[in-house]
């Protein structure tokens, strides 16, 4: 899922309540699943008619922590590690 000398990035963080994901890959319909590091999802959506760059809103739900963000788009798919630290 990553173009050659495009790495994608993620701000900010650590996060508090959202993040921007930001890689080429990103087009169209996007499913972003935020994963604990055992793999267990923690929360997810999905956002229609992306360019680019794709922003991830949650809540209390998350607690502080190492997660994974996975993300499937008609371009690929991608991953980035996220720290939350409210």
């Amino acid at each position: 899922g990553i173009l050659p000398g495009v790495a994608p990035s993620v701000v900010p963080q650590p996060a508090v309540d959202r993040i921007r994901v930001q890689d080429p890959i990103l087009r169209g319909t996007v499913v972003l699943h935020l994963l604990e590091m055992d793999g267990r999802m923690i929360a997810s959506t999905t956002l229609e008619q992306v360019c680019g760059v794709a922003q991830f809103t949650f809540g209390g739900e998350v607690p502080n922590g190492a997660y994974v963000l996975r993300y499937e788009a008609s371009g690929g798919t991608g991953a980035v590690h996220v720290i939350v630290e409210r």
